[in-house]
């Protein structure tokens, strides 16, 4: 047994034993705690540079809580993306995450039989406290686990689903169905996506039936699973990162053992700068104010109503209209302007347009009732 020193009990430094998974047991030098209570506060940055995510299928958060905060600090890790949590919904793993300051978003594998064994699956995100994790409600599947958030950190926005497909199943076509149906669904934000988690599927094989097919489907909705080289112990590409091609995609997806399980962390970071959003400056004048008999008046005195001030050319002819014909609307009617919502875009501008013809639809079924 290690026995410390008289200057290092007088300095305040004690042994404590430590058990972890990433190290074993061991014993390490600690000071002893004060009396003096410290108190972390947590600012929400006004602009990020960038934001750095992570992926681990953890195989069991429950005894291993203290360490996967140990991998986000260390990683200086903003989100952690974990599968195979092995955790219920009454665990207390989840509740110490929050109660370190953490945000959770969990999906626990629901229990099929209610006795004391070790309930296997699940997946969660974890985030920092100045990251905020919205659930998004998508596409339910038998096939595998999963669960859907928004991120959002200062003025950047995703979309993050983790995933995960146990391996002890065969691959089945309803996968590749329910993949779809998740696709089909997360395909449709403007925000960057990020789908990660352990597939099961050997994507470091090219001649594998079922990675060929997963990359094809992926080609359909314009994505791509990200190359990253052998992510667990025994090798293969099991973990993945699948990004949209237009928005979102990392430059590179780092894989670090970090001794947690037999598989390795998936780590990566994206820029979080936004560009400014488009404003433009509309001008418009009101039509109900015009007299028409006024209007009438103005146009007839205008050099349109006299054939001996006409140009020759038609070009020229079509300027003279167009340039009297505001002119006089500039006597009449005065142009406001007005800057248009930098939010109100082109998918806005349809939903718009389409709920404006389901009133007109009931507005005239209803006259008709």
């Amino acid at each position: 047994m290690t026995h410390l020193t008289a200057a290092e009990i007088k300095s305040g430094w004690q042994l404590v034993r430590r058990r972890g998974c990433r190290a074993g047991r061991r014993v390490q030098l600690h000071r002893a705690p004060t009396t003096v209570r410290q108190v972390s506060v947590s600012i929400l940055p006004a602009s990020r540079s960038e934001v750095s995510f992570g992926c681990l299928n953890v195989r069991s958060l429950l005894n291993k809580t203290d360490d996967v905060i140990e991998v986000i600090r260390d990683r200086h890790l903003d989100v952690l993306c974990l599968t195979e949590t092995w955790h219920d919904a009454d665990s207390v793993c989840v509740g110490r995450l929050r109660n370190a300051g953490f945000n959770v978003v969990d999906r626990p594998r629901p229990c099929v039989v209610d006795d004391m064994s070790t309930n296997h699956g699940g997946v969660a995100i974890v985030s920092m406290d100045c990251v905020v994790l919205s659930p998004v409600a998508v596409a339910k599947s038998s096939t595998f686990e999963h669960v859907c958030t928004r991120i959002n950190s200062g003025r950047f926005s995703c979309i993050t689903v983790v995933l995960y497909r146990p391996g002890s199943v065969a691959v089945r076509q309803q996968f590749f169905q329910d993949l779809a149906a998740l696709l089909e669904q997360v395909a449709t934000y403007q925000v960057p996506v990020f789908i990660t988690g352990d597939f099961n599927i050997r994507l470091d094989r090219p001649n594998d039936v079922y990675a060929v097919q997963l990359r094809q489907l992926l080609g359909y909705y314009g994505m791509t699973a990200h190359e990253s080289g052998p992510t667990h112990q025994l090798g293969g590409a099991l973990d993945v990162l699948i990004t949209r091609d237009d928005a979102g995609r990392p430059d590179s997806v780092s894989v670090i053992d970090v001794g947690l399980s037999d598989h390795h962390l998936l780590q990566w970071t994206i820029l979080a700068t936004c560009s400014s959003p488009s404003v433009e400056t509309l001008q418009s004048r009101s039509w109900r104010k015009l007299d028409v008999d006024v209007f009438r008046s103005a146009l007839l005195t205008s050099r349109l109503c006299h054939q001996d001030l006409w140009p020759a050319g038609a070009d020229d002819m079509a300027a003279l209209y167009a340039t009297e014909l505001h002119s006089v609307l500039d006597q009449l009617i005065t142009r406001q302007k007005r800057v248009s919502d930098p939010w109100f875009d082109a998918e806005c501008r349809i939903a718009k347009h389409k709920t404006q013809q389901l009133e007109r639809a009931h507005a005239a079924a209803c006259r008709r009732s």
